[in-house]
């Protein structure tokens, strides 16, 4: 089906800021890993408030924003060939963190989809957070914040849509079928193709999943598991990705109360074929320096992947900690979260573990980033 209404009115947000025509009322901030749910939160969320809510002097304009470099929306490389697919160039279309300082120059307030805690990176934006949507973890930040909705569902998307539905529904028919096609990519991937096994599957999901079919018409809508499988794909296009470059395509930034941070990059890359490109030295030596220059305590290299012989899904773990930090070695990282955190299920892979870089299997298939770092986060307070 033909893109209708999202790359225009894209298109057409971005020349309003450009020629200073309009002053953007809200910024819709996705969170800082800019993946899939995050862009498609944005820009659903920005679409309907701009569509719904704009008076008849068309003065409000919603602006959707990743807070991240504009070149680096080409590592996610799951996000530029979905948003390709609705005529969206992501580059060129989105904005961007270079973008962000002129827009917050007027009184714009900004609604958090995907997340609802600030990142240090965005600390200082707080006082402007007028909306949340989120599905993570409840930070208990923001609660004037309206809507304040943050929910334990698979998809951040599964929740902006639902808020939007009875505003969506009088759209012309094609529009909302374009908006469903939209929503069901980040919620098919957050879910697992509504894999119920793998406990990221929620009522609020099954209810979007359910009003993208039924707003879904003609004869080459897509399959779930087909939309599934391509973007999976896409996703794991990362081969040729250097390493400093795979471990900022999906990577959050969490702050201790000591005042140090942690980062967990995630990875849709096998750390054992990634290792056969790279040795162990060059790999830990790239993480490192990262490390260094983020200023982190350490770094988690959390991988999820398709084993290229059998097909089966895995989870990896590696710690790295920065040379020169006098904090915790890696060693004494991985023992305080096998005490303390034993859902993580870790079993060292005696095969593909170096003195350098020992790589852990993560057992438990369900553990997400989204649930691991609310587990690890209070083990790392205490080290």
């Amino acid at each position: 089906m033909a893109a209708t209404v999202l790359a225009p009115f894209l298109r057409a947000t971005r020349s309003a800021v450009a020629s200073g025509q309009l002053t953007p009322a809200w910024v819709v901030l996705g969170n800082e890993s800019a993946d899939l749910d995050s862009a498609v939160a944005a820009i659903l969320y920005a679409f309907c408030l701009h569509t719904t809510t704009t008076n008849k002097d068309n003065e409000l304009l919603a602006v959707p924003l990743l807070p991240i470099a504009r070149a680096d929306i080409a590592l996610r490389t799951e996000v530029t060939a979905f948003l390709d697919g609705f005529g969206i160039d992501s580059a060129a279309d989105l904005f961007f963190l270079e973008d962000l300082a002129s827009l917050l120059q007027t009184s714009t307030k900004l609604a958090l989809v995907d997340f609802n805690h600030l990142p240090p990176s965005l600390a200082h934006l707080a006082p402007r957070v007028a909306a949340v949507i989120d599905h993570h973890a409840d930070a208990h930040g923001f609660p004037e914040a309206s809507p304040r909705i943050v929910e334990t569902v698979g998809s951040a998307t599964s929740l902006v849509l639902n808020h939007w539905t009875s505003a969506i529904s009088p759209f012309p028919a094609v529009t909302r079928a374009e908006l469903a096609r939209l929503a069901m990519g980040p919620i098919v991937v957050d879910t697992v193709n509504f894999d119920v096994d793998m406990g990221r599957t929620f009522a609020a999901d099954l209810a979007a999943r359910d009003t993208c079919a039924a707003w879904s018409t003609g004869p080459t809508v897509e399959s779930p598991a087909s939309l599934f499988a391509r973007l999976q794909t896409a996703k794991r296009n990362v081969g040729t990705l250097r390493t400093a470059d795979l471990l900022r395509k999906d990577y959050k930034e969490y702050a201790l109360d000591c005042g140090t941070k942690y980062g967990i990059a995630a990875v849709p890359w096998d750390l054992r074929v990634w290792l056969a490109r790279d040795s162990a030295a060059r790999l830990v030596g790239d993480a490192r320096a990262v490390a260094k220059t983020a200023g982190l305590h350490s770094l988690y290299i959390f991988t999820a992947f398709e084993d290229a012989t059998s097909g089966q899904f895995g989870r990896q773990l590696a710690v790295v900690v920065p040379e020169g930090n006098s904090g915790s070695s890696e060693a004494a990282i991985v023992r305080a979260l096998e005490q303390h955190v034993p859902d993580l299920q870790l079993e060292l892979d005696r095969a593909s573990s170096t003195p350098a870089l020992p790589v852990y299997w993560v057992r438990n298939l369900k553990m997400s980033r989204k649930v691991m770092q609310p587990l690890v986060h209070p083990v790392l307070s205490k080290l």
